[in-house]
């Protein structure tokens, strides 16, 4: 089982190309409106190599209590976007409404999906890769400085002693 891609280690450490591509791929299966967007992310998170626990964790954006506002906000930006009139809808779960009313705002609420699944994956990936990436250098720098004074101090003590 040594081939097999579920064992690749950025699939679990955290690192900064693994968690920001993590999160990236989470958040752009959270707006896409099917069934399964964890086992979405899971695919992307693998092909991606990008942390899997993170990836299945962003989906969660996108949950039972944040659908409602998420879609309809979809679907006013994909109808802006398309140019397509907005038009009073009352959804019900029933198959007969899939059929008859889903076929109304399905084109408008795709393109917005797809719209703000891309907008927050690109943003997510750039902010946390970018402020990874500051975090590291401001480490570097800090241990450069307290190294400068560790120096600093010892030469100190050092001209001390000789003058004694």
């Amino acid at each position: 089982m040594s081939g097999c891609m579920i064992n690749d280690p950025n699939l679990w450490h955290l690192n900064k190309r693994s968690v920001s591509v993590g999160i990236a791929v989470g958040l752009f299966s959270a707006f896409m409106p099917i069934p399964g967007q964890m086992l979405l992310a899971v695919l992307f998170a693998i092909v991606l190599r990008g942390n899997l626990a993170l990836a299945l964790a962003a989906t969660w954006v996108s949950n039972p209590f944040t659908y409602a506002p998420i879609f309809y906000f979809a679907y006013r930006l994909g109808s802006w976007i398309t140019l397509q009139p907005e038009i009073a809808f009352d959804i019900e779960l029933s198959l007969e409404w899939l059929q008859q009313g889903f076929i109304h705002i399905y084109k408008p609420m795709l393109s917005g999906c797809f719209l703000l699944a891309v907008f927050a994956s690109s943003l997510a990936h750039t902010m946390i890769y970018s402020g990874w990436r500051l975090m590291v250098r401001r480490r570097w720098m800090k241990r450069r400085r307290d190294r400068a004074g560790v120096i600093a101090n010892s030469e100190e003590e050092n001209s001390g002693l000789l003058a004694k």
